[in-house]
């Protein structure tokens, strides 16, 4: 490629065209992190609120007619969305922008009475609202999350209780871990008929003085993991669907 210049303000100005005329693109949009790694995003770019462009990578580039834009990007791991408004774009310039998204990680963990892990379910909620962020399940759930204050719902898998851990502060670079702690019993219930032989049960489980219904099972001796606390139990024998005595009513777990 030749260039024509006189002088050295000819020579910039020819420059100039040629590296406009080189130029693939004139906006281009990173993604990363508080660390400086570059992150996978996806951009969306509007002009006077109608959408012109969209793009998802680590480095989005765009062509554009000269103008300003908003810039929209998201990073989905975190649910987290940064907006850049009244972006100049020139066509003879690249205009760079980098969004950077701070995170930070949050592990929760959940114990029986022996400190034993157990296997949870936790939901992740905007703090003192009903906005559901993140789920996840297993020994010790980890979340990747915008910093925020958050509140978690726990559960424990094999008797369905659950616990609150409420207002976790979460700060860029945090690396949290919550604990839930839950205390539970297990009761076996058995029958036995006239003849002085096992029947068939059919057994609910309610809160104490309440019709909340925890759980429901069948059979010969039927058993239920409870957290601690005073329950309602009702017991039927399955062929008749009667009743037993109400004396088997209530049980108290003291852990």
């Amino acid at each position: 490629l030749m260039v024509g210049a006189g002088n050295a303000e000819e020579l910039k100005a020819a420059l100039g065209e040629v590296m406009s005329a080189a130029l693939p693109h004139n906006l281009l949009i990173r993604g990363q992190d508080t660390q400086g790694e570059l992150l996978y995003i996806n951009v969306r770019i509007s002009r006077d609120g109608q959408p012109v462009a969209k793009h998802s990578g680590s480095n989005n580039r765009f062509s554009l007619p000269a103008g300003k834009y908003r810039v929209e990007g998201r990073y989905a791991p975190i649910g987290q969305t940064l907006v850049l408004d009244d972006v100049v774009v020139s066509e003879d310039q690249l205009t760079e922008k980098t969004l950077v998204f701070a995170q930070g990680r949050l592990k929760i963990r959940g114990f029986d009475a022996n400190n034993k892990a157990v296997h949870i379910g936790a939901t992740v909620y905007r703090s003192g609202g009903k906005e559901k962020v993140q789920h996840g399940t297993g020994g010790s759930p980890s979340f990747t999350l915008e910093p925020g204050t958050y509140d978690i719902k726990v559960r424990y898998s094999a008797t369905k209780d659950e616990r609150w851990i409420r207002g976790v502060q979460l700060k860029a670079g945090d690396d949290l871990e919550r604990e839930a702690h839950f205390a539970f019993g297990r009761i076996r219930l058995s029958g036995l008929g006239g003849d002085g032989k096992r029947v068939y049960l059919g057994v609910s489980v309610y809160r104490s003085g309440s019709n909340e219904k925890i759980q429901q099972k069948t059979g010969g001796s039927p058993s239920f993991t409870l957290e601690s606390g005073t329950y309602d139990i009702k017991v039927r024998f399955s062929p008749t669907k009667e009743p037993i005595s109400t004396e088997m009513r209530r049980q108290y777990f003291h852990l």
